[in-house]
């Protein structure tokens, strides 16, 4: 971390030696981000070989805030059977989310081609609490839950591009440390129940967020690479990249915890497990510009990636009721992301630009969770949840020029997504519980950005901001056997999200 934070230090110490300077990050940022739709110089970060286009020594800055306020967040799961009718209602009253980007680098002619570095960091917290209605069997009682997440990201890339022959040719090789929580604290207003980071997911459904949340922590490095090649072909302005990482995982850690107190001051189940974080993740990206004439470009694009994270862990109980057993568990998260769309860019002369996308968007998320408690019972939670989407997305983007040293900005976007499928599957193996709930629905957001350019001598300082709207709604029902009762019961599962969020952020690029 000192090798760090010694860069950080260095790449402040020299931007005061730079001269004339060009656009950044923060020109994307006041448009909503269009990349691939319109070009800018940042595009490198995407596609390796395109930094081989810069000229002169330049020095990057760039930090975002962005707070997100839901509005609510809530989940209502019930079943019947047997004359009973069963139900957990979770209400999220208060949640919040603070997210921090920066990132902060240097490039410059490096041999015969062109070498950048550049250091990241990403501070993402959240702070979910709420009440619950649960009723069971006999019992019920009104709860309260805590849920927190923290996510903290710092990398380090180096990007070093080359032309050769009739092509530009780009690689990037990094490291990155993630340290990731999420906990919850769950406990019945009037009664001696209480849970911290509950594990029997289908037993005891107990969390705030079931079934929004499953509670880790976790920390590793990952190294991650990729490569790229430019090529301007009759036009044709075409950008290939593959990129891909790796998780370290002998410098991972990854923990659960499980409590139940009865009464509260007493421990009756209490385990600490330790263990790995595994996983990889692959991708490409794929732009091609065709130049029409002066002002008019075709811009098109195809983006793919698939991640996998493993977490497991094991450990023997240490309370009253669980002392001589054995615990073991494991969580895999998939995901899978395709988009691909283009759209059109005009830019006059002396004037500004104007670029308007459409693209399709497909979302595919899988969660399996697995526990072993040794003494019978197993939770087997596969599909928890399987998330599958299909989504369409509107881009428009311009910037208009006021003076030859002031350019203003702006730029909208918005999606709706068709969820055909957030699923839940889990069975128990002791008491024969099933659980299995098909749910689908919608998930739409708009969000717009202005933003600014403003050159001085030595300088170009971009200020933008950002605000917009989601929400997501999902319901189905399936089928639920509790205690090992003959016959499945009906059950039905509701999901509600709603959200606003407020950013703002700025760009220097000092260079000539």
């Amino acid at each position: 971390m000192k090798k760090i934070f010694g860069i950080i230090l260095m790449l402040f110490a020299v931007v005061s030696m730079a001269g004339n300077s060009s656009a950044w990050e923060g020109r994307m940022a006041g448009m909503g981000n269009p990349k691939g739709l319109i070009g800018d110089e940042s595009d490198f970060l995407i596609h390796p070989a395109k930094i081989v286009s810069g000229e002169g020594v330049k020095y990057y800055l760039d930090y975002q805030f962005t707070y997100t306020d839901l509005i609510h967040w809530d989940s209502r799961l019930d079943w019947f059977g047997s004359g009973r009718h069963d139900f957990y209602h979770n209400n999220a009253t208060s949640a919040q989310e603070y997210d921090h980007n920066s990132l902060m680098g240097a490039s410059f002619p490096l041999s015969k081609g062109r070498m950048g570095i550049f250091f990241s960091y990403e501070n993402k917290m959240g702070d979910f609490d709420g009440d619950s209605s649960y009723f069971r069997i006999s019992h019920g009682k009104p709860c309260d839950f805590d849920t927190d997440s923290d996510l903290d990201n710092y990398a380090l890339r180096l990007i070093y591009g080359l032309p050769v022959r009739n092509f530009d040719l780009g690689l990037e090789l990094g490291f990155v440390y993630r340290n990731e929580e999420q906990q919850e604290w769950y406990q019945e207003k009037d009664y001696v129940n209480g849970i911290k980071n509950n594990m029997w997911i289908w037993q005891w459904l107990d969390g705030g967020f079931f079934p929004l949340m499953i509670p880790y922590d976790s920390s590793y490095w990952e190294l991650f690479g990729k490569a790229g090649i430019g090529k301007k072909l009759n036009g044709l302005d075409i950008d290939w990249s593959v990129r891909g990482g790796y998780i370290l995982s002998s410098d991972s850690e990854n923990q659960y915890e499980m409590k139940w107190e009865e009464p509260i001051g007493v421990l009756d189940y209490h385990v600490k497990q330790k263990g790995d974080v595994r996983g990889y993740r692959v991708g490409s990206d794929l732009w091609v510009r065709r130049q029409v004439n002066d002002e008019l470009t075709l811009p098109f694009l195809v983006s793919v990636e698939y991640a996998k994270k493993d977490r497991d862990g094991n450990a023997f109980g240490t309370a009253y009721y669980d002392s001589s057993n054995f615990y073991q568990c494991e969580h895999i998260v998939r995901t899978l992301e395709i988009k691909a769309g283009g759209g059109v860019e005009r830019a006059v002369k002396g004037c500004g630009r104007v670029g308007v996308g459409l693209y399709y968007n497909y979302l595919q998320s899988k969660d399996d969770f697995w526990l072993d408690t040794a003494n019978g019972y197993v939770y087997d939670n596969t599909k928890y949840p399987y998330h599958q989407e299909h989504r369409l997305v509107l881009n428009l983007a311009g910037e208009q020029e006021v003076a030859p040293d002031f350019m203003v900005r702006g730029g909208v976007d918005f999606f709706y997504g068709w969820v055909v499928s957030d699923d839940y599957k889990g069975e128990m193996s002791y008491m024969n519980d099933v659980a299995s709930l098909s749910l689908d629905g919608k998930n739409w957001g708009v969000g717009g950005s202005l933003g600014a350019s403003k050159k001085f001598s030595c300088v170009t300082f971009e200020p933008y901001l950002k605000a917009g709207y989601r929400e997501f709604d999902v319901d189905g029902d399936g089928i639920w056997r509790l205690f090992g009762q003959a016959g499945d019961s009906p059950s039905t599962l509701e999901k509600e999200k709603a959200e606003w969020f407020l950013g703002a952020g700025f760009s220097l690029l000092f260079g000539k």
